[in-house]
């Protein structure tokens, strides 16, 4: 939960969004210096397998998106809790998973993203020829930093890297090797990273579930 702040501190963060907005729609370019962790081994084995193979039970019914910057298949937190994949939410979004994500980042007020919000938790599969998305950088309406978390189910490809690919801020490549990938969380500053996921190949699949934090998850009131 969020910590109560006083007005002055609730403008100056309103302010600072505004700024950051403006900012982001202008960026070409990563910041440097922006943090990037992976937790391997995120949960136990027994666990995770259950959960992959919960999810890939719903793959078919996740919805699929095409458009010049994506392509592939998403299930929302809301439709996730709903059915049988509210197995995923009750494994991730928890203390657990937390204190985890607080001790790699070394940020003791991080906190998840509220569960009235559609992108706390979503499932998103990738499966078809081309399926991905272009380099682009995440929006953040949050008051506080914002952190993406991304916990990988399945990456069946012939890549020795994985497909989800970040540029530093000197332009070189962050990679993380394909094998390492399952299990693991990956936390990034989606806002401050330019980031794409490579399109999959013929026989290819990728599924991850997607996680959102932020050091003050409340949102902003400009539009």
């Amino acid at each position: 939960m969020a910590k109560p702040m006083n007005a002055q501190s609730t403008m100056s963060q309103e302010f600072s969004v505004i700024k950051r907005m403006v900012t982001n729609r202008f960026r070409t370019t990563s910041v440097p210096g922006a943090q990037v962790r992976v937790i391997e081994n995120f949960l136990p084995e027994e666990e995770f397998e259950r959960l992959k193979a919960v999810a890939r039970e719903e793959k078919d019914n996740l919805y699929r998106k095409n458009s010049g910057m994506r392509s592939g298949a998403a299930m929302s937190s809301q439709d996730l809790r709903a059915g049988a994949c509210a197995q995923l939410a009750e494994s991730l979004i928890n203390d657990r998973t937390l204190e985890r994500a607080q001790e790699a980042l070394d940020i003791s007020d991080l906190q998840f993203i509220g569960q009235e919000d559609t992108n706390q938790l979503s499932l998103l599969y990738y499966g078809e020829p081309g399926d991905g998305i272009d380099w682009h950088f995440d929006g953040n309406i949050y008051l506080g930093d914002r952190w993406a978390g991304i916990f990988t189910l399945q990456e069946d490809t012939l890549d020795e890297f994985s497909k989800l690919e970040l540029k530093e801020g000197d332009g070189s490549i962050h990679q993380f090797p394909t094998k390492l990938m399952p299990n693991s969380l990956a936390l990034f500053q989606g806002d401050k990273m330019i980031h794409r996921v490579r399109g999959m190949n013929e026989g290819e699949e990728r599924m991850v579930v997607n996680l959102l934090f932020s050091t003050n998850p409340e949102p902003s009131k400009n539009p």
